[in-house]
């Protein structure tokens, strides 16, 4: 399965190995040898974990989320549909107003529906099943940091992304 996801990915299968030993690392999947990777049982404390990912897991965790969803909006591109175009377009103009006084935690979750919807228009639900991982771990730090998080130096990078994401979809 690590060539078959390189390839949905396009990436090579040491990145593959990488992200999954990152997952590992955060607890999200056991690694087995000669068994596979599994998801790992859902653990009340990984919650409250979650919260204090250190700025490397953070970093990490946003990159391998940017490397699933611009794969997805590929694939969400080549299967262009009025749905699909319909959903992403509410989805990034919900986040332009949460932007324009929403307040920060409206901005968060329109911000995590925009690339929710991205990736549920790829079709792939493997895709799906490693973006939800990836949101589950990340979405915690996402809150309880979120005034730094849309207003730091990422925020303009992050609006970048978002127009790019949403761009490759609509186009």
């Amino acid at each position: 399965p690590v060539e078959k996801l390189a390839s949905l990915l396009g990436v090579s299968t040491g990145t593959v190995h990488n992200a999954l030993g990152v997952l590992a690392y955060l607890g999200m999947v056991e690694m087995r040898p000669g068994r596979g990777t599994f998801v790992a049982p859902f653990q009340p404390a990984m919650r409250a974990q979650a919260t204090a990912l250190g700025r490397a897991q953070l970093e990490e965790l946003v990159e391998l989320r940017r490397m699933i969803e611009v794969e997805a909006a590929r694939r969400a591109a080549r299967r262009p549909n009025a749905a699909t175009a319909v959903d992403v377009f509410d989805a990034e103009w919900r986040l332009r107003f949460a932007r324009a006084g929403g307040g920060p935690y409206a901005v968060v979750e329109a911000d995590l529906d925009l690339h929710r919807a991205v990736v549920r228009h790829a079709g792939d639900p493997l895709l799906s099943a490693l973006h939800g991982l990836v949101l589950a771990r990340l979405e915690p730090t996402l809150l309880a940091n979120v005034r730094q998080w849309i207003s730091g130096p990422n925020g303009d990078e992050l609006r970048e992304l978002h127009d790019r994401l949403a761009g490759m979809v609509h186009d």
